[in-house]
């Protein structure tokens, strides 16, 4: 388009004298084209190209001065777009890591700038939905990017898909070859076929049988993990953070085929595990509420402001001690009558020392 409009403006040679004066020829003065025409030009192109990613068919029609002029933002991006940095590899959560993975190829792009998680989607035919359906443009062009066509049982892939499927090879090896999982992936090295070694990938280590594995051992981490009063090295904080991390993986595994864990299930397994006399009372509280047994985050800050509560009481009491020169009669004695159950903040602000 720019070298189009270039000799446009300047096509040089000479033109007949419109005016049929001397000299009977002049130098051809060009069309004037304006830099904004010229960009609305390259935008057109955008659009038919954009249009051959989303496997879709585009009529003259189609293009108008306001369609190009809405493609100027994802244009820009494209050009200015730095490709995203590769992900750990989570060997004890697959499912984040399979989820890390397609984040990754979402934000690389591929030779005609179509994110290369489109690569590795499971349907080789493009969607049909409309574009409405989509989020994001990159999302539509992830679902209708043309892999290939199958006839009789043979697949004739796009050339612009065989280019982008060696380039996620390269970046899946790159992530995979120093990990144990490096196994599954070897086998498509010869042809670097990234499609292919991805697939294999997830459907190893969240396929069935392996998901059953990890439900399996998500839930009996649940099962097995207690709490018997605060240590050096483990908290109440850091018992948890082990079921937080347990949720997410059963969470995780959810579209893979597992029921999921419902709220009610984590706040039980929460109040089997924990072994402390002082907080039945907030064991108590919690199952004697509707709203508490389906809520776990309510109970766990539950059980941190008793905790908390127990320590403040704890320390008040060392320091009176430590203060105390003279003999207590019982008449000094002050009064430290109070209900044995929990006590909201503002309740306990309103507590005296003693009480507290």
């Amino acid at each position: 388009v720019k070298g189009l409009c270039a000799v446009a403006r300047k096509p040089g040679g000479m033109i007949p004298n419109p005016h049929g004066n001397d000299p009977t020829h002049i130098p051809n003065p060009g069309i004037a084209i304006t830099l904004q025409a010229e960009n609305h030009l390259k935008l057109m192109c955008y659009q038919i190209r954009l249009a051959k990613r989303c496997s879709e068919t585009i009529l003259p029609t189609d293009i108008t001065l306001a369609s190009v002029r809405e493609l100027q933002g994802l244009r820009d991006w494209e050009e200015s777009h730095k490709d995203a940095e590769p992900p750990e590899i989570n060997a004890k959560d697959w499912p984040r890591t399979i989820d890390a993975l397609q984040d990754y190829f979402r934000n690389c792009l591929g030779t005609t700038k179509i994110p290369l998680a489109y690569v590795i989607r499971d349907s080789i035919a493009p969607s049909t939905n409309p574009s409405t359906d989509f989020a994001t443009k990159q999302d539509e062009m992830i679902s209708k990017a043309p892999i290939g066509t199958t006839v009789g049982g043979v697949t004739t892939f796009d050339p612009t898909f065989k280019k982008d499927n060696t380039r996620v090879w390269t970046l899946l090896a790159a992530i995979t070859r120093d990990q144990d999982c490096w196994t599954y992936v070897k086998p498509f090295q010869r042809k670097q076929d990234g499609q292919e070694a991805y697939l294999a990938l997830r459907n190893h280590y969240i396929g069935t049988k392996h998901v059953d594995t990890m439900s399996s051992r998500a839930e009996n981490i649940l099962s097995t993990t207690s709490y018997n009063g605060e240590k050096r090295r483990w908290t109440f904080e850091k018992y948890v953070t082990v079921h937080k991390e347990q949720h997410t993986i059963l969470n995780g595994l959810t579209e893979y085929g597992y029921a999921s864990i419902d709220e009610r299930t984590k706040v039980r397994k929460l109040l089997e595990g924990i072994k402390v006399e002082k907080l039945d009372v907030v064991k108590s509280q919690i199952l004697s509420s509707p709203h508490l047994r389906t809520d776990f985050d309510a109970c766990v800050d539950l059980f941190n402001q008793f905790i908390a509560q127990q320590q403040s009481f704890t320390r008040d009491v060392h320091l009176a001690s430590m203060s105390t020169h003279q003999p207590t009669n019982v008449e000094s004695v002050p009064d430290m009558s109070v209900d044995e159950r929990y006590f909201n903040k503002e309740e306990y602000k309103k507590l005296t020392t003693a009480q507290k």
